[in-house]
């Protein structure tokens, strides 16, 4: 059957894309899509869902960068567009409110908790898969609680209010 494939096509992740700017092939999940609205100004397709061709980038922020400088995206849609200068700071916003939503999911899922003797129970406990430290939390709290468990990885992109937020049930 692979042999039937196309080229950029993975057997176990689906259809690759190609960044606009590094020309690498990669899965969209390591990739963020682009759209030109109607109005002509390129938006973040975070989810891949928004209409019209899309203008696959790696999800790294100096390739963003790139792209808007260089004219990337006006190459690739073939016509004129408007490329805003916080392009940036839009794909980060839409990826932290991402996370946030996907760790209230997981909360009311039971699947994530909150808390030091309960996060170092389940880390204990080796039921812990990831570790999201607040980005102003203080480092020497975080070693004691992966004290024995430095294998997990730890993402540190969300400020203590914005857990507390997540942490206390309320909305953003």
């Amino acid at each position: 059957m692979s042999g039937d494939l196309p080229e950029a096509y993975d057997d176990e992740k689906g259809p690759l894309r190609r960044c606009a700017v590094t020309r690498e092939q990669g899965p969209p999940s390591l990739m963020i899509r682009f759209v030109v609205s109607p109005s002509g100004v390129v938006v973040p397709d975070l989810d891949a869902r928004l209409p019209g061709r899309g203008i696959w980038l790696s999800a790294r922020r100096d390739v963003i960068e790139q792209a808007r400088k260089r004219g990337v995206f006006a190459r690739a849609a073939r016509c004129q567009v408007i490329v805003p200068e916080d392009l940036s700071a839009q794909v980060e916003a839409g990826l932290l409110r991402r996370m946030v939503e996907l760790l209230g999911l997981a909360r009311r899922a039971g699947q994530s908790i909150s808390g030091f003797m309960k996060v170092r129970e389940w880390v204990a406990q080796r039921r812990a898969a990831v570790i999201v430290h607040a980005s102003d939390g203080s480092g020497d709290e975080l070693g004691r609680l992966m004290s024995g468990a430095r294998d997990l990885p730890v993402v540190e992109a969300l400020s203590t209010e914005d857990l507390a937020k997540f942490s206390d049930g309320s909305e953003w």
